[in-house]
This record gives structure tokens, C-alpha cells and sequence, in this order.
């Protein structure tokens, strides 16, 4: 690393980290020797560190600017670490809304449907992300069976890749449910099941900031999701969308069937 530095990177007037990685506290310290400017990007908020705990931490609480890209990682940065406020930039990542993520008229949506093989007339629910638990899978089942039994003029769409133990899952709760579920796996163009759908569902327990969600809202979906930092500094609830209690399945089909009710909304 020291000798990458001082060879292929000796012209270096910047640099950009990405996370916490280890070896990153050896180019900041390298960055230091050599007066270059270092700037941390954090993205996640498991990547919040205290300066207090551990020798790499304090190295990482050393460089010039900070960018965090949800408000929670930048609170929790402030409360762990000497990090004075204005070194700590509030930046979201951005998506395409002109090409991609855009919201299209019924007859585009119905035209989508059809291509897909989605029901016309059923309200669609969507999940997009992948199929791992802690983007709250269980409580993702858990609200789908209560929201079946009150509703059955909806569909679940579950689109992604993931855990094969719990696709199946999924799957044999479908089975169940009158295959009120449609799972797609990994799909090539993820914005037309955005367009195509009518309310977007992620009981997450924990995100950077959610770039599904941004996703779905570009999309001109209404969001329920979990009131977490990375997607309550997304949803307005009451406005957007609702945000629910993380793992609370009631809060979350409950919102569902509001908006269900609220074509204003959706």
C-alpha cells in the first residue's frame, strides 16, 4: 500500500473513501504526511465509528471532510466522534428520474401489466430489494397474511434476487394465499414494476438511505416503510406515504389498506 503511494498515487492532489475499510487509516495517514486532503464518505450505519474506541477510529476521525448520505449517519457521526459539524456534509446519492424513474399514465401502467403478466385490476403492492432478512422479510409475510384476509383485491410483487430459504418461504405463503404473492427474482428493468405498481411496501431494519424508495416516490408511488434514518428522510408520513414501527406488522398492513382505501394518494 505504502509503496502504491509513494509510486502509481505520489500525483494524488485528492482523496475519496468510501466507508471504513482498513487499509483506508494508512492513506489518511499517508494523505496527512503529504498534505493532500481526505474525504470519508459514509454510507451506511453500521460505518458510524467512535473516535473514542480503538487506534484505526481516531485515525478516521483525522480527515478533512466527511460526507454522510442520510441525516441519521451524520447525527451519529456528531455524537461518536470530536468531528466538528461543519466538516460533515449531508449528501444523498442520486438516481436517473429523467430516463428510468419517472411516473407514467394508466394506460402506459396498464400496458405494463399486461406485458408482465400482472393483473389489471388488482391494486399491486411492491417490495423491490433483495430478499434478505433484514430487510424485515418476516414482517413483510406477516403483514401480507393480514392484509390478505381483510383484502383480497390485491397482489404482492416481490421483485429481486435473494436468500433462497426465504423466497421459498414466499413462495409456499403464496401457495397458501390463493398466489396472492408473485415473486420475480432479479429483473433487467426494476423502474417498469415500479410504474406498473400502486403502492410501495420495505419493513427494513436498518438502511443507508434507501434508494428504492427513492425509486418508488420518483415513480410517484406512496411508501410505507420503517421509521428508520435512510427512509424517514424520504417518507413525510401522512404525505407520501406512512412510517411504520420496525418488525410492527400491524402498523404495516394497516398502512396498506389505508392507502388502498385513498386513491388520492396512490
Amino acid at each position: 500500500m505504502f509503496i502504491r503511494m509513494f509510486t502509481t498515487h505520489k500525483n494524488t492532489d485528492a482523496f475519496y473513501i468510501i466507508g471504513t475499510p482498513k487499509f483506508a487509516v494508512w492513506i489518511i495517514l499517508y494523505a496527512q504526511f503529504m498534505k493532500i486532503p481526505v474525504t470519508l464518505s459514509l454510507t451506511s450505519k453500521v460505518e458510524i465509528f467512535s473516535s473514542q474506541n480503538g487506534w484505526r477510529n481516531k485515525i478516521f476521525a483525522k480527515c478533512n471532510n466527511y460526507i454522510a448520505i442520510s441525516k441519521e449517519i451524520k447525527r451519529g457521526l456528531i455524537e461518536t466522534t470530536s468531528i466538528e459539524e461543519n466538516k460533515i456534509y449531508l449528501l444523498p446519492q442520486g438516481i436517473d428520474t429523467e430516463n428510468r424513474f419517472y411516473p407514467v399514465d394508466f394506460e402506459q401502467k396498464m400496458n405494463l401489466r399486461i406485458n408482465y403478466n400482472i393483473p389489471a385490476n388488482k391494486t399491486v403492492v411492491l417490495f423491490c430489494a433483495r430478499v434478505v432478512e433484514n430487510k424485515g422479510i418476516e414482517t413483510l409475510k406477516e403483514t401480507w397474511e393480514k392484509v390478505y384476509y381483510t383484502n383480497k383485491d390485491m397482489i404482492l410483487l416481490v421483485v429481486g434476487g435473494g436468500v433462497t430459504k426465504l423466497l421459498n418461504e414466499l413462495k409456499e405463503l403464496s401457495l397458501q394465499l390463493e398466489n396472492s404473492i408473485i415473486i420475480t427474482g432479479e429483473v433487467p428493468k426494476t423502474e417498469e414494476y415500479y410504474q406498473l405498481s400502486d403502492i410501495y411496501i420495505l419493513p427494513s431494519w436498518y438502511e443507508g438511505l434507501s434508494t428504492s424508495t427513492m425509486e418508488a416516490l420518483s415513480c410517484g408511488l406512496p411508501c410505507i416503510g420503517s421509521d428508520i434514518g435512510g427512509i424517514n428522510d424520504l417518507i413525510i408520513h401522512g404525505e407520501n406515504g406512512y412510517l411504520a414501527k420496525v418488525k410492527n406488522s400491524d402498523e404495516f398492513a394497516e398502512y396498506v389498506l389505508r392507502l388502498k382505501n385513498n386513491e388520492e394518494m396512490r
